[in-house]
């Protein structure tokens, strides 16, 4: 008897099939978006489609506006890029070429909800026929984000061609992020356990190639700089890397790509939650880091005070995002500097403010809100509500303090190094630490879960920020921190 092979689906058909999966996907998951503007989607009468026009025609003026008024405040706050410094560029574009892509050799090439888990991954489809359905948005989102980082920076720096720089700089990005998604590729490519160390390799193999080959490097990154023939060469150099992803796609090993979307699954698995509950995307994160990490053994007892300090110095250790989050803190805190110059619009900090709001990963009472959250932790907890919180936030407070201070002494941006700014920069981060304290505090009370500690920093945030900016008065910023301290000396009465 013969052995017969497995029943495989044609390619054209198999790309009807996944197409017509996400086409549904997606159909389902922005439902929430529509029903939220009141549109429904099984209306279809005349009005209803008119209507549909009006909220796209309405949703593409407000980002126009809004886009626009940050290029402008980005060029008044700027100052222009010095001539000499212009032949400095492809240098920096090889250093962002070399990050994009050591980290995109990190992430899986496919993020696999559920569903495509545990239909696809176990099917005979060929791993070429889910390339364009999760390769090309990935480009696109990273072709939205450098349009918006290229302009406000060609804005910033009052560069005379900002649509050909943008453009460069789009097409320098999408090309790093294709070579990204091929060392991915390679990496998931073997039939066993991809390995962890491989963005060490991709890292040293590009710093060699470009120490001792920096000519093709240059080659190539001169088409950052502003011209046609710079465009022409790095869009048939985006193509032809399109062509050779296209082509080591078939080798992935879906079964890789399974274990390592188990995350992204999950996390997508919450539908329209996933947007307003960042804390409990947080939780699923850690628990899945924590169920896959080796355990360790028991840690050495560090007597007071130097117990948050370790605690601190392992956190680090163990978790290099957190030290991420808190640049990311910092970078945050700074950008709230740019707008006391007499440049910026009056209301620029309403933008500022959004941001924050949407700014969710940090916390500089991360470990307290942990502590609290835990009620097994909590019942041990040896100083009241308020000791625990400034003993365990004044080393990340003092971290981002320090970190703000240092990115405005390196990148002073228009912004004089003076007396008014640090009580300024030192209100806005302690308002902030202090706000998220009050609102853990008060739930920890009332027995009620801590979600509105974003919320109250935020708030504290942008009351520092109205005195500041609107107000002119950076010597009332104090105000805010000091009332929230009373506050907290309430609360530990």
């Amino acid at each position: 008897m013969t052995r017969q092979n497995p029943p495989s689906t044609r390619p054209p058909q198999a790309w009807k099939i996944i197409a017509t999966i996400h086409a549904r996907r997606w159909q389902s998951q922005s439902l929430y978006w529509l029903r939220s503007v009141g549109i429904n989607v099984k209306d279809r009468d005349i009005f209803s489609r008119l209507y549909i026009v009006y909220m796209i025609a309405i949703a593409i003026l407000w980002v126009g506006v809004s886009f626009s008024m940050v290029l402008t405040m980005a060029s008044r706050a700027g100052h222009p890029f010095p001539v000499p410094d212009i032949e400095h560029m492809p240098y920096l574009a090889v250093i962002v070429a070399i990050a994009v892509i050591t980290a995109s050799s990190l992430r899986s090439p496919f993020s696999l909800a559920h569903g495509d888990l545990e239909w696809v991954a176990p099917s005979p489809l060929s791993s070429r026929v889910l390339m364009p359905f999760y390769f090309i948005p990935q480009q696109l989102r990273a072709v939205g984000i450098t349009v918006v980082v290229a302009s406000l920076a060609a804005a910033f720096l009052h560069l005379s061609h900002i649509a050909a720089f943008t453009a460069a700089w789009t097409l320098w990005i999408a090309l790093a992020r294709t070579w990204g998604w091929v060392s991915a590729s390679l990496r998931f490519s073997r039939r066993l356990k991809p390995y962890r160390g491989f963005w060490a390799g991709v890292l040293t193999v590009l710093l060699i190639s470009a120490l001792v080959f920096p000519l093709p490097w240059i080659f190539m990154a001169q088409g950052v700089e502003p011209g046609h023939l710079a465009l022409v060469r790095l869009g048939a150099g985006l193509a032809l890397s399109w062509i050779l992803a296209f082509t080591l796609s078939g080798f992935i090993n879906l079964l890789s790509v399974q274990e390592a979307s188990l995350l992204y699954a999950d996390i997508q698995g919450l539908g329209t939650l996933y947007w307003p509950n960042r804390e409990l995307v947080r939780q699923i994160e850690v628990q899945r880091r924590l169920a896959g990490a080796r355990v360790h053994g028991r840690l050495p007892l560090w007597p007071e005070p130097y117990l948050e300090w370790a605690r601190f110095a392992l956190t680090l250790i163990r978790r290099p995002r957190t030290a991420f989050m808190l640049l990311e803190l910092a970078l945050l805190f700074r950008s709230a500097l740019m707008l006391t110059s007499p440049h910026a619009g009056h209301w620029a900090w309403l933008f500022w403010l959004f941001l924050a709001y949407r700014f969710r990963q940090g916390n500089l009472s991360a470990f307290f809100i942990e502590d609290v959250s835990n009620p097994f932790v909590s019942q041990f907890l040896p100083q009241s509500l308020v000791t625990q919180f400034v003993r365990s936030s004044i080393l990340p407070v003092f971290t981002v303090w320090i970190l703000t201070v240092g990115l405005w002494l390196l990148l002073p941006l228009g912004t004089p190094f003076s007396f008014g700014h640090l009580v300024l920069t030192t209100s806005l981060i302690a308002a902030w630490a202090l706000g998220e304290g009050t609102a853990v505090i008060t739930s920890a009370i009332t027995k009620a879960a801590p979600d509105n500690y974003h919320l109250v920093a935020v708030s504290a945030a942008g009351a520092v920020m109205a005195l500041a900016v609107p107000l002119h008065h950076m010597a009332w910023t104090p105000l805010v921190p000091l009332v929230l301290i009373g506050i907290l000396t309430k609360r530990a009465a």
